[in-house]
């Protein structure tokens, strides 16, 4: 007989476990009385209810992937790592009260980051949920942009490799390939100035200096800049 080496989908002890660990999360609600509470049950407890079963059924199927993907990671382990119980606990926190995509997949990517064991020291961890948390997508659009410049107009087909560079700085480029930008440098400048101060970014402020060739693509983050941008970035093979 063959043997059959796929992996099966995720069975009920899988979810349990994940539901174990998020078990409580939305109990840090504070009640409401009297009419208050039947109000809020109504129009409230069955959306976060929602939001917080599709969070946990998308972290186990990423779990699952990320088991198949990752030589030696056993997801029953996971129950053993404090570091990344603590993570999904508070990582789950922030997710319910999100609705947007683009944090709802940060905070997966950090997680799955911790849990493959390829992101920076607990405490950094901790820290760059919280990124995720208050900062906006725009702050974090503007940071991926300013870790590579480059690789981000090539991605959004803005020509970069002509020999007669076009561009002489770098809030050009950022209103060609951001449009939701454009004419608005008091509002982006305003967003550099927020990732400046958490140390995200080398300088308070972009543009107005006038840069030769190529060099107006060089990266603007720093150290810290580039391990968020890094634990961000999902570690699963598309």
């Amino acid at each position: 007989m063959e043997e059959n080496n796929t992996l099966e989908p995720p069975q009920s002890n899988t979810h349990d476990v994940a539901y174990a660990i998020l078990k409580g999360v939305i109990a840090t609600v504070p009640a409401i009385g009297g009419v208050g509470a039947e109000v809020f049950n109504l129009i409230i407890t069955p959306p976060l209810e929602k939001r917080r079963d599709e969070w946990i059924q998308t972290l186990v199927e990423n779990l699952v992937q990320l088991q198949n993907q990752v030589d030696g990671f056993k997801l029953e382990e996971l129950s053993d790592n404090d570091e990344f119980i603590s993570a999904t606990l508070q990582a789950s926190q922030i997710a319910v009260r999100h609705h947007r995509d683009e944090k709802l997949r940060m905070l997966q990517a950090g997680l799955l980051n911790i849990a493959s064991g390829n992101s920076p020291e607990e405490d950094i961890a901790t820290m760059f949920l919280n990124y995720i948390d208050i900062l906006t997508v725009s702050h974090i659009r503007l940071l991926k942009f300013l870790y590579n410049p480059e690789d981000w107009a090539t991605r959004h087909e803005i020509p970069v490799t002509d020999s007669s560079f076009p561009f002489t700085s770098i809030d050009e480029i950022l209103e060609k390939s951001m449009p939701e930008f454009k004419g608005k440098k008091a509002i982006y400048q305003s967003l550099v100035r927020d990732l400046y101060n958490r140390n995200l970014v080398q300088n308070a402020s972009i543009g107005g200096v006038m840069s030769t060739g190529r060099t107006v693509l060089k990266s603007r983050t720093t150290t810290i800049g580039n391990d968020f941008v890094k634990f961000i970035i999902s570690p699963l093979k598309s």
